[in-house]
């Protein structure tokens, strides 16, 4: 079976997953930022740049809802685990947009741009305009326990 990008269906994917973080409750509904009907008009080719992305990633870029800010500070939606709002032009305008790759990754391709960034044992998860598929990359697993179980292949 071929899976087919389609930004719509991403972006819809996306709002869903938020919108059920909003249930458990991990974010508040306040804090999910929709984008103008045209897109967000601040995410460009040219303020976007040192992301390294192709037009594919930053129609999406531009089209996606973000996580704002919360009042307590606390913006995981996973363990270790934050989404990267690029609508903030804070993010954009002190330089950290080359940063947002996890460090053992080296960098990564134009078509495949980051959703979340994870601290040491958190989640990236990576979206593949040319896949259609999102990657949940973790730096360091964080086993459940420091031997295999009795009856395990590798006890």
């Amino acid at each position: 079976m071929t899976i087919k990008y389609d930004r719509d269906v991403a972006v819809e994917a996306i709002r869903s997953y938020y919108k059920f973080l909003t249930t458990i409750p991990a974010i508040q509904a306040s804090n999910i930022l929709e984008p103008p009907t045209d897109g967000w008009p601040s995410l460009t080719t040219k303020s976007l740049a040192a992301l390294g992305k192709d037009e594919v990633v930053i129609d999406l870029l531009r089209h996606l809802p973000y996580v704002g800010r919360t009042h307590s500070g606390n913006e995981n939606i996973s363990y270790d685990t934050v989404v990267i709002n690029y609508s903030d032009n804070r993010l954009r305008n002190n330089g950290s947009l080359d940063s947002l790759v996890p460090t053992t990754t080296g960098k990564l391709p134009a078509h495949v741009v980051s959703l979340t960034i994870g601290a040491r044992y958190g989640s990236y998860l990576l979206l593949d305009t040319q896949q259609g598929t999102i990657t949940d990359y973790i730096m360091m697993e964080r086993p459940e326990r420091s031997h295999p179980p009795p009856g395990s292949p590798d006890h």
